[in-house]
């Protein structure tokens, strides 16, 4: 890695163990502030893990662009950091143990290294470009699953749109068991991309994930051997478009079958 790059990866991890650990112990004030279609749910947590994480990289870094989720979204840049503050917000505000914050830090529109850290179980996903993915610095891998049928797909059903919420249940319909072994509901895009990318599922997609959503996640399950595709026919992910498919490799083909018609 060089320098430059292991001493902003050392800066992010720092970061978010400290953003984790402040909005994980603020339980008692999940207050909802607004639920929309275009940003869905936001809490007094997403803003301040937001503005504790702009706030330390302006103040670090002042010549860096910041990508937020719940902030201005400016140009990628030279050098562009892409946040999910809180990836998961409806767990967080439930209590349940499934979030995560995303970082990505981008060089010229490429992603250098990402990061997704749950603060509950305390588990820290990064990957460097070229250099792999881990799980608290030990090495990871997708897993060998060759079977759709004996795949774990990872799926979410935060639709907010009529067209989306008809395009979900469909999606719902063309995947249940047994045409895949089971589907996992647990609504965190980036961390269920962190768990394809360390074998605890076998793929994960979603029709409209949202750039933040994803990015973090898809360089994880790329430098852990697997693929990630915009929600498309197109072999290709961008990292403005929407939706996403990531799999072990082995199922990217089975599983753009089975969901065609929707594709």
């Amino acid at each position: 890695m060089m320098q430059h790059d292991s001493v902003l990866l050392n800066f992010a991890k720092n970061l978010v163990r400290e953003v984790g650990e402040r909005i994980f112990s603020e339980s008692e004030k999940r207050f909802i502030l607004s639920d929309s279609i275009e940003k869905g749910m936001l809490t007094t947590g997403d803003l301040k893990s937001h503005e504790m994480i702009y706030e330390r990289i302006k103040e670090r870094f002042p010549d860096h662009t910041f990508f937020s989720e719940e902030g201005e979204r400016k140009q990628i840049l030279h050098h562009t950091w892409i946040c999910d503050p809180i990836c998961g917000t409806y767990n967080y505000i439930r209590g349940i143990p499934y979030f995560a914050i995303g970082l990505s830090y981008l060089l010229d529109g490429r992603i250098r290294f990402s990061i997704v850290y749950n603060p509950v179980s305390r588990e820290l996903f990064h990957a460097v470009k070229g250099e792999g993915s881990y799980l608290n610095d030990l090495k990871i891998r997708v897993s060998s699953v060759s079977k759709l049928s004996e795949g774990l797909v990872g799926f979410n059903v935060n639709f907010y749109s009529s067209f989306d919420q008809e395009r979900g249940k469909n999606l719902f319909s063309l995947l249940c068991p047994p045409i895949v072994a089971r589907l996992r509901l647990n609504e965190s895009a980036n961390l269920d991309l962190a768990y394809v990318a360390c074998g605890r599922y076998d793929a994960y997609l979603h029709p409209s994930d949202k750039t933040w959503d994803k990015t973090a996640g898809k360089l994880l399950v790329e430098e852990a051997g697997g693929k990630v595709f915009d929600f498309s026919k197109e072999d290709r992910f961008t990292l403005l478009g929407n939706g996403v498919i990531a799999t072990n490799g082995e199922l990217m083909a089975p599983l753009k079958v089975a969901v065609s018609e929707i594709l």
